[in-house]
């Protein structure tokens, strides 16, 4: 999926670039507004709409940490549920759903 697709169909609350242009004087404790025709004006805005840092640092995490926590023991209930249906074919086999990812972060 491209960012042109993510940023057009996902409009979100730092969509006014305005912010971007706005930086913080520790010395006269003021809000500076900056030309939006400067160098370091074009430069932010560059980095606002580029997909550097963007995310929001939740990841479902790396395969073998999915596998650990979710796949395997799914996987040995299951089988654990087959094999009592196999011992005794009234048991009604009860399969658990993969639940929604844990967050890695």
């Amino acid at each position: 999926m491209s960012r042109t697709f993510r940023k057009r169909k996902k409009p979100d609350f730092f969509s006014d670039i305005k912010w971007v242009l706005r930086d913080w004087d520790w010395k006269t404790r003021e809000i500076v507004i900056i030309d939006e025709k400067s160098d370091e004006a074009k430069r932010r805005i560059a980095r606002f709409r580029s997909d550097a840092g963007t995310h929001n640092c939740r990841e479902p995490g790396p395969s073998w940490y999915r596998r650990i926590t979710r796949q395997i023991p799914l996987r040995r209930q299951g089988k654990e549920e087959l094999r009592k249906f196999m011992l005794n074919e009234e048991h009604e086999v009860m399969i658990k759903e993969n639940p929604p990812l844990e967050w890695w972060t």
